[in-house]
């Protein structure tokens, strides 16, 4: 929905979208409700963008406002259910584990001393059962004549929130790496690992390592409360922004009159799901014994988003009427005028993300066998590994952002006239696979390989150099500017999405 600005096409879309989202059955599960709520922003942002361009939602789409605010009003009524339905489980938990003791004629621990040398006293009627059942409960508020007083504090949720066995006394730094060690050894993502250290680190930190089975319902919402209060790293003194507790203290400390607040889509996207994942294994694995926290917090104070745009024309015309495109100085100075024409590294990079929409990352892994023929049609087979080769090591798989960005991506007409396969032959002749061999991958903290780190560099000067001063454009504009190539044609959309990557 950010790729483009056809909001015609896109209202008439998420028109359809909605009317399915609310066929939704009764009752949903954390998992929906998440989808939803996530989708919910994102049509909110929509809205926002259509009529900063002033498009008016309702006269594309007349249903669309009556729609969205059902959607809105079912996901409140939703995050109402589940946060009663949690507080019952509770409670009925809590119940059940009494009763059981009671059956079983536990003793607990602080009467176990004195039970063999208590004197012997008069035998009373078993009123523990009745205090737990909440319509005997009620009776027993207004004691009767024969009965003596109960206070109102012992009959208060006695049993609703039972305290966290201490069978399992796991600290939050333990389990995380133990979560660590299991899913480096299963082949987990390392950036989605490396989000949940991030934020995982944050509560070790900031919480002094608590065990796991007693982080009940009231550090739950402690912890929710301070992650929108977390900064980002601009204007924090590099000695205090190596870790978020470290930021969060500093602006405690020094408050907010030079510091920003991190955006919604980095707490709701970033933190709040590495933390659900987080607990959801945690679940599993049979070490937190309470129902699944759920974290939504965002203050209003927390930025906003700014909306990746597309190139206008005049933009690519800047860019494409630098030296690197109309003769440079030498191969060291390609952005300084001269009688040179050098189709380098960095000139095939700007060509080909403009006409594939390719990502940054999935260009710099590009091997020339990526590059192949079928009936006249030159195609770039974006895939993990090669299978006419047959099978290869796990550790040698090519990355992708989603399995869907595995596809078959034609290469434009203009590409081939401007030489490319020239530069492929070569390449080969030089026994070189790669079509970027100047492009080191950059290896990041996690231990993850991350591609395209020329490219991005170039950007940062070349935006500046052609005095392009719009904050929403970037250098992934190149592939945004790529989709509303398509959207001017009458290609598909299931064809869109397939020449995008994106999930259908």
């Amino acid at each position: 929905m950010n790729d483009s600005a056809n909001y015609v096409s896109l209202f008439q879309k998420n028109v359809g979208e909605l009317r399915k989202y609310l066929l939704d059955p009764w009752p949903l599960s954390e998992e929906r409700l998440q989808a939803r709520r996530n989708y919910e922003e994102m049509l909110k942002n929509l809205k926002r963008r259509a009529l900063a361009a002033q498009c008016d939602p309702d006269m594309i789409e007349p249903d669309f406002t009556a729609l969205l605010n059902r959607f809105v009003n079912q996901n409140l009524d939703a995050e109402t259910f589940l946060r009663q339905r949690d507080k019952v489980q509770a409670y009925e938990r809590g119940r059940a584990d009494m009763q059981a003791a009671i059956q079983m004629g536990a003793v607990p621990a602080s009467f176990q001393a004195s039970a063999h040398h208590s004197p012997a006293i008069p035998s009373q009627p078993d009123t523990t059962a009745a205090w737990h059942d909440p319509m005997a409960r009620e009776a027993r508020i207004t004691p009767s004549v024969s009965e003596p007083e109960v206070p109102i504090d012992i009959l208060e949720e006695p049993f609703a929130n039972p305290p966290a066995p201490e069978a399992d006394p796991l600290t939050f730094s333990q389990a995380l790496q133990e979560y660590v060690e299991e899913d480096v050894t299963s082949g987990g993502n390392a950036d989605a690992r490396s989000a949940i250290q991030l934020v995982v680190q944050f509560l070790i930190d900031i919480m002094d390592d608590p065990v796991v089975a007693r982080f009940d319902k009231r550090k739950v919402l402690e912890l929710d409360q301070m992650l929108p209060d977390i900064p980002n790293r601009r204007n924090v003194p590099k000695e205090h922004a190596q870790t978020l507790a470290e930021r969060y203290l500093y602006a405690k400390k020094h408050g907010w009159s030079r510091l920003d607040r991190l955006t919604e889509t980095r707490l709701r996207n970033g933190y709040h799901n590495a933390l659900s994942k987080f607990f959801d294994w945690l679940i599993e694995r049979g070490h937190y014994p309470h129902p699944k926290p759920v974290f939504s917090h965002v203050s209003e104070n927390n930025l906003t988003s700014l909306p990746r745009d597309s190139f206008d024309d005049s933009e690519i015309a800047k860019i494409f009427s630098q030296p690197l495109f109309t003769g440079c100085q030498s191969d060291k100075r390609i952005w300084q005028p001269g009688k040179y024409f050098i189709q380098s590294h960095l000139y095939w990079a700007y060509i080909l993300l403009l006409l594939t929409g390719l990502r940054p990352g999935e260009l710099g892994q590009l091997e020339l066998n990526d590059i192949a023929e079928r009936d006249g049609i030159h195609y770039l087979y974006l895939r993990g590994f090669d299978p006419s080769k047959g099978r290869v090591a796990k550790k040698d798989v090519k990355r992708f952002k989603t399995p869907s960005s595995q596809r078959l991506v034609p290469l434009h007409p203009l590409i081939l006239d401007l030489g490319l396969l020239a530069r492929v032959d070569e390449l080969k002749q030089l026994g070189c696979p790669y079509l970027f061999p100047e492009w080191e991958p950059y290896p990041k903290p996690n231990g993850e390989m991350r591609w395209g780190q020329p490219i991005t560099k170039s950007w940062q000067y070349l935006k500046k150099k052609t005095g392009i001063a719009r904050k929403e454009v970037t250098l992934y504009s190149t592939r945004h500017w790529f989709a509303d190539l398509i959207d001017n044609t009458k290609i598909k959309d299931v064809t869109r999405k397939r020449l995008m990557g994106h999930s259908p």
